[in-house]
């Protein structure tokens, strides 16, 4: 199930029909809505791609069976296919086609190849997406490529509703709180992967998913989307009095909840540091990870914010709904999973002052949010002038309610892994700035910021130990430092910002509380951002 089951109002827009139907298309479309003229390049080689893929789709069963073939592979944890990825690939094609590759198979229905050959040279994040839709009306998994021909729809920047076209040449467009329940595929750009003509594109570690000899060549964004990666290994067995909480958690409380001054947590995990011990050298075993995310605030405006399809600000039109209780953000089911961004400023020092980690996660709409539905049959007419109209047949239509928020749980569930770094006090600030966004696009820029930090000072080089010591707990004899330093940051336009906070390195990481019974219970430390986020981080052993 993806982000399709949580949109808005939903159409099912299966017409019930008294004639019958060799196959499952042309006879569901609306007669109203046409699609309106496009003004952006993006969206004019879209629809030409989209015009052309909807004739070879019904042509061709064999391109249908690749397309399923290629979805059902997830090679991004999510049923796209990715054009530069297939293009070069045979496929069993008939004779005349002159080719055997996806490109030839496309190629007679492009008015040229000019046509084509420019479609590819400028989209190197060009995608066919198989939704999976309400009630297994469609999905890649459930696609009966014999009689199943899917229309092709069209993912815009300039709208949140979507313009579909079929193989007849027809074309219509589905309002934006609206999914459909017929079969259908997407084109549209792929938010999980970069190109090479992106800037951090040779700063990645992530799977190469195109040959070397491709023109274009592609990585995952991030090893959370690569579905060859099974989970990396246990992480790090919980205390048995707290199921979630690491035994060093619990140590590190304990050595410090009687020691009246006080102490830091991560002293103890990363330094060896108590009251009594207070020398240590920096364990690099452990790393922090988030741990859990949570939105926060009204259910239903949670969803309608996290949903929306504004991929850039300037071009789509902001959504407005007369009833707050409805999401109406459209094109949700044109896209998949939501994809949650993470970056993190360390307040590098000035010899590495360019550090900062940025990592993705999936997030199922049903690891976020509660649903519930209401359905309602709607009669469909036909005008009939100057008589009444004719009576043709039924759609239906969800209305989801968002009745709470869920939080995912990375602590148990290590399929994900948002692992971000060592916090080392002699490379790092003691504070980090953590932002989240839910990311639409891949449109990325740099822009270079002054940040102020705060440092410690009791950090030494120990020709006994042979390494860089802390002396003494929390700042030890010394104070704090302040410094300034011009970094690169990256950022996606967009994007839903979902907000930041600051994480200090003396922030207790385990802290009172009760369990459900109302006893007292030792309880993971819970941040909020400025944008309605709740989520935990704290350092555990590598895993």
């Amino acid at each position: 199930m993806n982000k399709s089951l949580f949109i808005g109002t939903i159409v099912s827009l299966s017409l019930v029909f008294s004639s019958c139907r060799e196959e499952r298309i042309s006879s569901e479309i609306p007669a109203e809505n046409p699609v309106v003229n496009m003004v952006s390049k993006d969206t004019e080689m879209k629809t030409q791609f989209a015009k052309a893929l909807a004739k070879a789709l019904k042509e061709h069963k064999e391109l249908r069976d690749f397309i399923k073939s290629e979805a059902l592979k997830q090679v991004n944890r999510d049923y796209d296919v990715l054009y530069h990825v297939i293009k070069n690939k045979p496929v069993v094609a008939l004779t005349a086609m002159g080719g055997n590759t996806i490109h030839d198979l496309l190629l007679p229905y492009f008015e040229t190849e000019a046509q084509l050959l420019e479609i590819e040279s400028s989209m190197p994040l060009l995608t066919i997406f198989v939704p999976d839709l309400p009630e297994d009306s469609f999905s890649a998994e459930s696609w009966d490529t014999m009689d199943e021909i899917p229309y092709v729809a069209v993912r815009t920047y300039e709208s949140n509703d979507v313009p579909i076209y079929t193989a007849e040449g027809e074309n219509f467009v589905l309002e934006a709180p609206y999914i459909p329940a017929f079969p259908v595929v997407v084109v549209k750009d792929n938010e999980r992967v970069y190109s090479d003509r992106d800037s951090r594109y040779n700063n990645l570690d992530t799977r190469v998913l195109t040959e070397p000899t491709d023109d274009v060549q592609l990585r995952l964004a991030d090893n959370n989307f690569d579905a060859t990666l099974g989970p990396a290994g246990p992480p790090p067995p919980p205390s048995g009095s707290y199921p979630r909480l690491d035994p060093i958690h619990v140590q590190a409380y304990d050595a410090y909840k009687d020691y009246t001054p006080g102490g830091w947590q991560r002293d103890f995990i990363y330094y060896g540091l108590t009251p009594t011990n207070t020398v240590g050298v920096i364990h690099r075993n452990y790393k922090e990870y988030i741990t859990s995310f949570k939105l926060t605030g009204d259910p239903q405006l949670a969803y309608q914010y996290i949903s929306q399809h504004d991929q850039d600000p300037y071009l789509v039109p902001p959504i407005h709904t007369t009833n707050p209780s409805t999401p109406s953000q459209a094109s949700a089911w044109t896209d998949g999973f939501f994809e949650i961004g993470f970056s993190v400023n360390y307040g590098p020092k000035e010899s590495n002052v360019d550090a900062n980690a940025i990592g993705h996660f999936l997030a199922n709409p049903e690891d976020l949010f509660d649903i519930t539905y209401t359905k309602q049959q709607i009669p469909v007419y036909i005008p009939n002038f100057p008589f009444p109209p004719i009576l043709v047949g039924y759609y239906y239509v969800y209305t989801p309610h968002v009745t709470g928020l869920k939080m995912i749980d990375f602590y148990n569930d290590h399929t994900q892994k948002t692992e971000i770094e060592t916090w080392h006090l002699n490379e790092f600030s003691n504070m980090w700035k953590i932002s989240f966004q839910e990311n639409d696009v891949t449109i990325t820029h740099d822009e270079t910021v002054t940040e102020t930090n705060k440092y410690n000072t009791n950090l030494e080089y120990s020709t006994s130990w042979e390494d860089i010591v802390k002396i003494g707990i929390k700042f030890g004899a010394s104070q704090e430092s302040t410094q300034g330093f011009d970094y690169k940051r990256h950022y996606v336009t967009g994007s839903n910002d979902l907000g930041n906070s600051v994480i200090n390195f003396g922030d207790d990481i385990v802290v009172p509380g009760y369990n459900w019974l109302g006893l007292p219970q030792l309880k993971p430390r819970k941040y909020n951002t400025t944008g309605n986020v709740e989520f935990e981080i704290r350092p555990r052993l590598i895993y």
